[in-house]
């Protein structure tokens, strides 16, 4: 599909609506988002934020940024790719124990980390795919964070890390693209450059996304999913591109999208956050509304449907989920197959993975008021408003962060991270079998 290189639309052209450019921009700043939104979503902090980084799960190709033989507690199992390590203790990242971190950011099997300078650093697996932007693609895996030549002197303030791809934000709204965008054959335009060559496909150092800065459009948060990306613009608007097949894109049709495009769905809204799972999509309005589109066979966009359901169903229009309509989210998580949010009243709901085709308030909570929570492949991370971590799903993934794994360790209700218990979480991120937390100092009581 074409470039739309036309200039960003003003909604105030339909009063009534109250959309307006101005109120867009009141809102947005009201609710304090900064260029670093919210996991792969670019989340964490803004312009001073400084915190230390607590990484586990899987560990084999580097993604923790610790040699594996160094994890602690660490586990041998039989991965796909043979045998692996992993750890389920909560453990310092080198060089970030206490501080340095402005937001992280965890991929597949990959890391990227922004740090308080606003330098972009990636750890892990640096396939044929590019994954860590280094600008060669060498198949070696690397346990130790290292800095991405080509934004260097780029003041870096967030970045958002998906299934093959990456993309980071910098303090001007700028959008660069990394990894893998796609093929011919499996549907393209994750990295939003529009180049139909296969060999563009795969770009292994951070590349501008020129149709959204051609027209002036100032990325504020970016979400990475599966073969897809979602942007949210300064402006309040959200921009797609990626896989076309199931609607990922949003835009009503099932063709590739080689580069962004807003969405028209969304001009009667205004769009305060928005996430990318594997195959779906969440967005959020500022009345605390949750939208999806996308993949609909596990449930994962929350609509319901009971044995209507099948493997084709889908929704290639954003659809309002009915039933949150009662409450005010005002946070959104989207993972592999499974979504959560979060309301302003503190309640955590989950749904997806073939378990609840609608919300399902996770009642294990009650008493503890969440303020975030994130969606990894076969689990969530919730934080509460003390900086507590709750964790729940397989025990296989190493990602519930109690110090042991494995499938017996398998969690139906959201359990403490008593490991985690003398910090303050101020972020999650989840990989599809690694976590990354934004810790900081607990203040002393008294």
């Amino acid at each position: 599909m074409a470039p739309m290189m036309t200039s960003l639309r003003c909604v105030a052209q339909r009063p009534a609506q109250g959309c307006s450019l101005l109120r867009r921009k009141w809102v947005l700043l009201s609710r304090g988002l900064s260029s670093a939104g919210t996991g792969g979503d670019s989340g964490g902090g803004g312009d001073g934020a400084d915190f230390g980084v607590r990484v586990w799960g899987h560990g084999t190709k580097g993604q923790l940024g610790i040699e594996s033989e160094k994890l602690p507690n660490k586990e041998t199992l039989m991965g796909r790719l043979g045998r692996e390590k992993a750890t389920s203790t909560p453990t310092p990242l080198p060089g970030f124990e206490a501080s340095g971190a402005r937001t992280v950011s965890c991929g597949s099997e990959f890391t990227a980390l922004v740090t308080t300078e606003g330098k972009l650093l990636t750890v892990g697996t640096n396939s044929k795919k590019g994954l860590l932007g280094l600008g060669i693609v060498d198949g070696r895996n690397r346990h130790k964070m290292t800095e991405v030549p080509a934004l260097k002197g780029v003041d870096v303030v967030s970045v958002a890390c998906g299934e093959q791809h990456s993309v980071a934000v910098d303090s001007e709204g700028v959008a660069y693209s990394w990894g893998s965008g796609g093929s011919r054959w499996d549907g393209a335009g994750a990295l939003g450059l529009g180049n139909l060559e296969d060999e563009k496909f795969l770009v292994s150092s951070p590349t501008e996304i020129t149709t959204l800065s051609g027209v002036g459009a100032k990325v504020d948060k970016v979400s990475a999913g599966g073969s897809h990306t979602a942007f949210l613009t300064t402006d309040g608007e959200v921009w797609t591109c990626g896989r076309g097949e199931y609607g990922l894109c949003g835009n009503g049709g099932t063709e590739d999208q080689l580069t962004p495009a807003p969405l028209e769905a969304f001009e009667e809204h205004i769009i305060v956050d928005v996430q990318a799972g594997h195959a779906f999509a969440l967005a959020l309005t500022s009345e605390g509304e949750v939208l999806g589109w996308g993949r609909n066979d596990q449930g994962q966009l929350g609509l319901g449907g009971g044995l209507t359901m099948d493997v084709y169903a889908a929704e290639v229009l954003p659809r309002t989920i009915d039933a949150l309509v009662d409450e005010k989210v005002v946070s959104i998580g989207a993972g592999y197959n499974h979504a959560s949010a979060v309301t302003e009243s503190g309640k955590l709901y989950m749904w997806g993975m073939k378990r609840s085709l609608e919300p399902e308030w996770m009642s294990a909570l009650d008493g503890q008021r969440v303020v975030y929570a994130a969606c990894g492949k076969w689990y969530t991370s919730a934080i509460t408003d003390t900086g507590a971590l709750y964790t729940i799903g397989s025990g296989g993934t190493y990602c519930l962060g109690n110090g042991t794994g494995g499938k017996s360790q398998t969690r139906n209700q959201p359990e403490s991270v008593k490991p985690l218990s003398r910090v303050e979480v101020a972020h999650i991120t989840c990989g599809a079998s690694h976590t990354a937390a934004l810790i900081r100092p607990r203040p002393r009581e008294g």
